[in-house]
């Protein structure tokens, strides 16, 4: 179901799997389908709830990187900014790659900037040029950075909103660097359709979504 696309019949399945089986030795990936499917049918919220309940959990390293991720997507849908900051502080120190170091990097801008926290950004910054400076070049990042930048104008911080604004990367850079990435996520979703690695798959296909929205 989740490889044809009807995410919403697979929620409706990997519900009824959890509770007729709340304890077997698949419930855990389970939970993490279930979770996956809510999310791709917009049930944000729901979502995020799965995933810390797997986050409870006695997870690997590794795992517990990866959920980190999947629960920050769907906060950050949800446009739950308050809850969404420590767990992205959390994938920033924990992430495994530089993709997961940018999500964390560019969403915790934003998240500060969304909570009236902007001087939090300044503190950020030295620590996202060293782990995530990929993040500089995202049409996001530098959107939150001119939001951040007004709102330091509008509360009558002018050389705090100027230093925003001098942080933010012109136009026409940011258009070659979404389109350069945008063509090689597609180059990737294309590559692992029928490979039967869904989570891969579905992770490729959310990052385009957001390439595409920016």
């Amino acid at each position: 179901l989740m490889l044809s696309g009807d995410y919403g019949g697979a929620a409706a399945a990997f519900s009824e799997f959890l509770e007729n089986h709340p304890k077997t030795n698949r419930t855990r990936k389970a939970r993490e389908m279930y979770a996956d499917a809510l999310a791709a049918t917009s049930q944000y919220d729901e979502a995020a709830k799965q995933y810390q309940m797997l986050l409870d959990m006695n997870l690997t390293g590794d795992e517990r990187v990866v959920i980190l991720e999947k629960l920050i997507n769907a906060l950050l849908s949800a446009k739950n900014w308050n809850a969404a900051i420590p767990v992205l502080a959390d994938l920033l120190v924990k992430s495994r790659n530089d993709q997961q170091r940018e999500l964390a990097a560019t969403a915790l801008t934003r998240a500060y900037i969304e909570t009236d926290q902007a001087g939090k950004v300044l503190e950020l910054l030295p620590s996202l040029l060293v782990r995530a400076p990929r993040a500089r070049l995202g049409v996001e990042f530098n959107l939150s950075l001119l939001s951040g930048g007004d709102r330091m104008l509008s509360s009558g911080q002018p050389v705090l909103a100027l230093l925003f604004f001098q942080l933010t990367i012109p136009t026409e850079r940011l258009r070659e660097a979404n389109t350069r990435l945008t063509e090689e996520t597609e180059a990737r979703i294309g590559n692992l359709k029928g490979s039967g690695r869904v989570e891969e798959l579905l992770d490729a296909r959310r990052q385009l979504d957001l390439l595409k929205r920016e």
